[in-house]
């Protein structure tokens, strides 16, 4: 009897395509801000003689911050992905089964019957 027996092997095999990933950078973001800055008034030997003892000389100066804000950038890539491939194999194995064949058998036979006598009993 046929017997077809089927396997499966696998080799790596390697396509190109995109992938899809972020980079991310960095713009350098500033704000001016304007901020009072005050000096208290000088004292001791040479300065401050006769006027503007006890106070405060104030003014206003630019301040300016400065920030990082991130940008994110969608990019893709050109990449090989590699993954196994089935390989399909088949190969027959029959199956050997034994053929059995009976063969009839008749006998003839004679064999002795008991014969059935007529017997009256009185009592």
């Amino acid at each position: 009897i046929d017997n077809e027996v089927c396997t499966y092997s696998y080799q790596p095999k390697d396509e190109e395509t995109t992938a899809k990933t972020v980079e991310v950078s960095f713009n350098k973001e500033c704000e001016t801000q304007m901020v009072t800055v005050c000096q208290p008034a000088q004292y001791g030997y040479g300065h401050g003689h006769g006027g503007g003892y006890g106070h405060n000389y104030c003014k206003e100066v630019a301040q300016e911050t400065c920030y990082n804000v991130p940008v994110v950038t969608v990019v893709e890539p050109a990449v090989t992905v590699t993954y196994p491939e089935p390989i399909k194999t088949c190969v027959n194995k029959p199956i050997s089964l034994p053929r059995i064949s009976c063969e009839d058998l008749s006998e003839e036979k004679c064999i002795t019957v008991p014969e059935v006598v007529v017997v009256s009993v009185n009592f």
